[in-house]
């Protein structure tokens, strides 16, 4: 995944982090490809784990169908 790491600067709109929907501060992460923003790296992590889950389960159930 591509990201971009902030740091020093505030967003000139008032922006939540896409995991924990704290606002973000100074300090950030943007995700290049959707432009979402996360307050810190533990939530980007977070968020792209879940992503992985949610497919690996999409997939097995889509598996037992057939």
């Amino acid at each position: 995944m591509r990201f971009i790491l902030v740091n020093g600067r505030t967003r000139r709109q008032r922006s939540f982090c896409a995991m924990c929907d704290q606002p973000i501060g100074e300090n950030y992460l943007r995700e290049v490809g959707t432009r979402l923003f996360y307050c810190d790296a533990d939530c980007f992590t977070e968020h792209c784990e879940s992503a992985i889950q949610l497919l690996e389960s999409h997939a097995r159930a889509v598996a037992n169908l057939t």
